[in-house]
């Protein structure tokens, strides 16, 4: 009897854990465009009022795809934001229902309140099924951010368009809190530690560079050009250089790591011209690479020291790769420092 009294506790203390946030019918729904949509697009051509996008129906909802914006293979509405705890998982469950050639894209903003410029978003599942079902999504909510918006997409099949009219039935649509993240007493010799087969390139020699030594797959189009460069007195750069059609990715591999459940982190310092993604690759066994990836950022001619914190809710990962996306026609950069970790709780 005694354990059970010290847990309600607790409970007290900390809040109810197992929360749960009804959002269909309790969460405030997005009616206005707003800068941390999920695609960070400019011509708000994606984005849908909730009073345009959403009909209510069958105890659950409808996303409805206006007959004027029918164009194109996104549509978003969105609803929140919502205040969560930082550090903990969640579980955001709901039973859903596609027409066919159609998808339900599940994505987030985390952000921390007032600064909703700078949140990040994240993709959370992206789903077609063409008879009901029911879904559990975990996920987990960083430490640097407190508020959380939620998308909910309709997109078209690969080469098509969507179909005006209703697209995605949801219904019991929740998020309920399950735990806080807590530091794993098998990790404590890699919390912190680079994960990634090099930090710097001062141990390669000047000149064309194997790609082989930093890329994590083998490229299927035209390569980018690379090139081991002395950037400045006693500093060794990859410079890169980039143009439309060749492959965008520039990659580097981590040894293998329990990152599953982790937040992980990955950093460089650059410098150069052009749009750029920064992005974390779950390598998953037997079942291909997952990709998480920043909003686009701004090259300059000063070294940048920037960085992405992603984490990894897909269970076959067994590494990461680091990646620096190529964005617009033309990009150039010089890389000195790579960096990925998981990172304490």
């Amino acid at each position: 009897m005694r354990p059970l009294i010290i847990f309600f506790v607790l409970l007290l203390i900390s809040g109810n854990v197992f929360a749960e946030i009804n959002i269909l019918s309790s969460a405030k729904r997005i009616e206005k465009f707003i800068p941390g949509h999920p695609r960070n697009i400019t011509n708000k051509a994606e984005f849908l009022p909730a009073s345009q996008g959403i009909i209510e129906a069958e105890g659950g909802m409808f996303i409805n795809i206006p007959l004027n914006k029918s164009k194109g293979s996104f549509r978003y509405v969105g609803f929140g934001p919502f205040k969560l705890i930082p550090g903990s998982k969640y579980i955001l469950s709901c039973g859903l229902q596609t027409k066919y050639f159609h998808n339900l894209l599940i994505l987030a903003t985390f952000f921390k309140a007032g600064d909703l410029k700078h949140g990040k978003f994240v993709d959370l599942n992206n789903i077609a099924s063409s008879s009901f079902m029911k879904i559990n999504k975990e996920f987990i909510f960083p430490a640097n951010a407190d508020r959380m918006i939620l998308w909910l997409g309709g997109q078209a099949d690969r080469g098509k368009r969507l179909a005006a009219g209703p697209a995605v039935f949801i219904k019991n649509l929740k998020m309920q809190r399950q735990a806080p993240l807590t530091a794993k007493l098998e990790l404590k010799s890699i919390y912190g530690k680079n994960l990634l087969k090099i930090e710097n390139f001062q141990s390669f020699s000047t000149g064309k560079v194997d790609f082989e030594a930093i890329q994590l797959v083998n490229r299927t189009k035209k390569p980018y050009k690379a090139e081991i460069i002395d950037s400045e007195k006693g500093i060794k750069a990859l410079a890169v250089n980039y143009k439309k059609g060749d492959y965008p990715y520039v990659h580097f591999l981590g040894k293998t790591a329990p990152v599953f459940g982790n937040l992980v982190r990955f950093s460089c310092r650059i410098r150069g011209n052009g749009k750029i993604s920064l992005g974390l690759w779950w390598h998953r066994k037997m079942i291909g690479t997952y990709y998480q990836h920043s909003k686009m950022i701004t090259l300059s001619k000063q070294w940048q020291d920037i960085s992405v914190v992603y984490a990894c809710d897909e269970p076959l990962s067994d590494s990461a790769a680091g990646s620096i996306t190529c964005r617009g026609n033309k990009v150039d950069f010089q890389i000195s420092k790579i960096n990925i970790s998981i990172i304490k709780p």
